[in-house]
């Protein structure tokens, strides 16, 4: 049986880069033959593995026999609470690259649910960061509570 795919992104990101990265992940699985929808979550139609473009809106779907959260960044400390209290419902979560997963564990994430994929380069202009990256250029003035 061929592996079905529900990409569920939210209206609101649909139009940030994170709605790009989405169409890129449909456009590879398509490519491989596999059956790949994406939509706000009103057109899931029981495909075995929804992936949730949006960590802070997920919530696991039920009818799925795999439920997968991507995490693009975090970069404060209320981000790093919602993923500590919000994903252990997840089977797997996936992040930009492995030192984002290593972070991710850090954080008390099961080892067994993370994985860092990296992503290729948009353009010349844009790449991305890892957290560690991120961290270590951080000052107490990034803090929003002190």
């Amino acid at each position: 049986m061929e592996t079905s795919v529900y990409i569920n992104i939210t209206d609101s990101t649909r139009s940030w880069i994170i709605g790009a990265i989405a169409g890129d992940i449909q456009n590879e699985l398509k490519s491989k033959g596999m059956q790949c929808d994406l939509g706000n979550g009103n057109n899931y139609n029981n495909h075995e593995v929804c992936f949730h473009m949006s960590y802070a809106y997920a919530k696991p779907n039920h009818l799925a026999k795999h439920n997968s959260v991507f995490i693009t960044h975090i970069d404060d400390t209320l981000k790093e609470i919602l993923v500590k209290t919000k994903l252990n419902g997840f089977d797997s979560i996936i992040c930009m690259s492995s030192d984002d997963a290593q972070f991710l564990v850090s954080l008390g994430l099961p080892e067994s649910k993370v994985y860092g994929l990296p992503l290729p380069t948009r353009s010349t202009m844009v790449t991305p960061v890892s957290y560690t990256h991120l961290r270590a250029h951080e000052t107490d003035s990034y803090h929003v509570c002190r």
